[in-house]
């Protein structure tokens, strides 16, 4: 898969002239954020890439955020995005969700509205889908310290603690589903790194941060998506209506990895495994010698994080003041709701 560093190099140049929005004397971090939680119709800028960048983009709009979700045409996004928020024949006016072309390959892009964007954004979201993540490039880049405004960016890294890893992880990603997530050596170092620019970052802008750190992404879309599909196994229908277009799971959707077959393992995750738990700290267990049996189960399953719960905590968490300056990890349950945003609140504050 393409990484987006290339393309965020190539932004740099483009996107850095221009008025600056606070400034802040070299060396001296602004003071904290008293609150954390952004209120709806706040401005919400959502970087990175894949489908937990979208689904968390458009989860934004629905929570009442201006919300702008920065695509690229180099990985797929630009393309399916369209489609994956808003539905084959739904009205993209309906949403307080604008997807802005991220880079000069992507027709549309336009370097002033990107920096206005940037300028605006009350909160960030970071999320990457798959093994990439963010740098130092894209941090100047889309969080640019001397023109940024932020108040709470919220960023998906991963389990990094190793537990339940190694062989049998590695070999069920080679043989079996792709997102299998192996806490490799130098992705997990790439990933603190990533997590401590993003601190650093909040540090310098007086915002605050949150962590969300997820295992093995499944899912994302919205099940039977009002078809008609009876879900194996769990007497009824289901699904979230909220979530990503269906065609997620299509093999023609070229960000979702998705398949030729309409009812599949993917459809029927989205549709009865909608719960999630919510653990503070990197404490969460990989699949361990069980990973090629759970790899493409539409059960809960260890190391498995769905990708809609993934998405909902990185969005509720600029709502909460309970999950500023903390790190939470997310697994799958079994359920055929999501949490409610009350119910949200409550994980993080009770989370432990």
């Amino acid at each position: 898969r393409a990484m987006l560093v290339p393309a965020a190099i190539a932004l740099v140049s483009a996107l850095v002239p221009g008025p600056a929005v606070h400034t802040t004397s070299a060396g001296v971090p602004r003071a904290p954020a008293v609150r954390a939680a952004l209120a709806p119709g706040a401005n919400v800028l959502v970087l990175g890439r894949g489908p937990v960048m979208l689904l968390a983009a458009k989860l934004a709009a629905l929570r009442g955020y201006s919300t702008t979700c920065a695509v690229a045409q180099d990985y797929g996004d630009a393309v399916d995005a369209p489609t994956l928020v808003y539905g084959k024949d739904a009205d993209d006016s309906s949403l307080p969700l604008t997807l802005l072309p991220a880079s000069p390959s992507t027709q549309g892009f336009d370097p002033t509205v990107a920096r206005a964007a940037i300028a605006a954004a009350d909160g960030v979201i970071v999320a990457f889908d798959d093994d990439s993540t963010l740098d130092e490039s894209i941090l100047n880049t889309w969080i640019p310290k001397d023109r940024s405004q932020a108040k709470h960016i919220c960023f998906m890294s991963r389990y990094l603690n190793g537990a339940g890893m190694g062989p049998f992880a590695i070999a069920a990603k080679k043989t079996a589903n792709l997102d299998v997530w192996t806490a490799s050596g130098p992705k997990v170092a790439a990933l603190r790194a990533a997590e401590s620019a993003i601190i650093g970052r909040a540090q310098e802008l007086g915002a605050t941060h949150t962590i969300i750190r997820a295992g093995t992404l499944k899912g994302g879309a919205s099940g039977s998506g009002g078809q008609g599909v009876e879900t194996t196994g769990s007497g009824g229908f289901g699904g979230d209506a909220r979530f990503l277009d269906p065609f997620l799971y299509d093999a023609e959707c070229t960000c979702g990895a998705g398949t030729a077959d309409f009812i599949n393992w993917k459809m029927l995750f989205d549709c009865q495994t909608l719960g999630a738990t919510l653990s503070r700290g990197d404490t969460l267990p990989g699949p361990g010698f069980t990973a090629i049996l759970t790899a493409i189960s539409e059960d809960a399953c260890a190391g498995d994080s769905g990708r809609g719960a993934v998405a909902e905590a990185l969005v509720e968490a600029l709502a909460c003041d309970a999950a500023a300056g903390r790190d939470f990890s997310i697994a799958a349950a079994a359920g055929r709701a999501a949490p409610s945003r009350e119910e949200w609140a409550s994980m993080f504050v009770d989370a432990s």
